[in-house]
């Protein structure tokens, strides 16, 4: 197997776990990881917002958005074939935007970076957590991310279902970029 040091990291998939709160993302990568034995980035902002006393501000915001991304870049480099990002670019941008009114251009240009993203639908039970603000808007961000993903014509695919459902399509998707990628 070629390691992914010789590889460049185009020739690695970026997969993007997007979706609201509570639906799924990280049990997704996790799972998704195992079953294409890759790498999984976890979520930056729990490590950021779990240790921070305080209300997060835009600044912090920033941070966790830049080192969310920065990291990316970093487990690119050691990815195999394919990356799973436990939230992405555009979990970013929606909630910049909803909390802010805007959002910065570095977040905009990492946008268009991934080679696929599994959009959760938030049809699972809801598990509160000190770290979701949201339980009540699900649907409303699920459908700001279908719009978004629309508009700038980037592939995704909407899983949705049981946790055993979720899975197996989230599989057949992540196999079938495989086999129409170049190794």
């Amino acid at each position: 197997m070629e390691k992914a040091s010789e590889k460049t990291r185009t020739s690695v998939l970026k997969i993007g776990i997007t979706g609201p709160e509570s639906s799924g993302k990280t049990w997704m990568a996790r799972a998704l990881a195992d079953m294409f034995d890759d790498l999984w980035l976890p979520e930056y902002a729990r490590e950021y917002l779990s240790v921070l006393k305080r209300p997060y501000n835009e600044e912090d915001l920033n941070n966790i958005a830049r080192e969310q991304l920065n990291r990316e870049h970093v487990y690119l480099e050691q990815a195999g074939r394919i990356l799973f990002c436990d939230t992405d670019a555009l979990v970013l941008k929606i909630w910049y935007e909803h909390k802010f009114g805007m959002v910065p251009e570095f977040i905009e240009k990492s946008l268009g970076t991934y080679s696929m993203h599994l959009v959760m639908k938030p049809d699972i039970a809801y598990e509160e957590d000190p770290l979701r603000e949201n339980p009540e808007l699900g649907n409303y961000f699920f459908n700001c991310f279908i719009s978004i993903l629309d508009s700038r014509k980037l592939k995704y695919e909407v899983i949705s279902g049981s946790y055993g459902e979720r899975i197996k399509k989230a599989g057949k998707y992540i196999q079938q970029l495989l086999d129409n990628t170049p190794a």
